[in-house]
């Protein structure tokens, strides 16, 4: 049976419900956003963890497929994102005036920070759905005065090639 984009994404209950896919000690583990969506009869499914929601194929998936579902599953992050992405009001007391800080969620590991034409420069990893280190987004904010600015989105959660717990320097570079 060959697993093509399209039949992966409809036997795992549709686009919607993919959270993340990677391929780990020679097998390729789909998370899933609700488990019970997956048709077990159309893939080869090895193993289900149910607490994880994640399942596990005994049949090695083409890199092109894996590709494509890489990329699907960044866009609907992003979208999903974008409510967290705008800035916070002004007015919020509770947020810290000279300090950078994202409209929602967990900023984690804010490095590369510099002064380039007129402009300071800032990387950091964000978590926009928690408080929590789960996979996170790499952000470039860039800001005139240092301190409040405008972030753009870089590079989503982990795909095709990337580490268990997500991007890191190494592979933003």
């Amino acid at each position: 049976m060959e697993i093509t984009p399209t039949s992966l994404v409809d036997a795992c209950g549709g686009a919607d419900n993919l959270r993340r896919v990677l391929r780990h000690q020679g097998k390729v583990i789909i998370e899933l956003i609700e488990l019970e969506r997956v048709n077990q009869e159309a893939l080869p499914i090895s193993d289900i963890d149910g607490s994880l929601r994640q399942i596990t194929l005994d049949q090695p998936v083409d890199e092109c497929a894996l590709a494509a579902l890489g990329r699907l599953i960044d866009q609907n992050l992003r979208e999903q994102a974008a409510p967290f992405y705008s800035p916070t009001s002004k007015t919020d007391f509770h947020r810290p005036a000279w300090h950078i800080s994202p409209p929602q969620g967990l900023l984690n590991d804010p490095n590369g920070f510099i002064y380039f034409q007129e402009h300071y420069h800032l990387f950091y990893q964000w978590y926009p759905f928690a408080c929590e280190h789960k996979d996170k987004f790499w952000v470039h904010l860039i800001s005139q005065m240092g301190c409040n600015g405008t972030p753009r989105l870089l590079a989503s959660r982990p795909v095709i090639g990337m580490t268990v717990t997500g991007y890191f320097q190494a592979t933003l570079w």
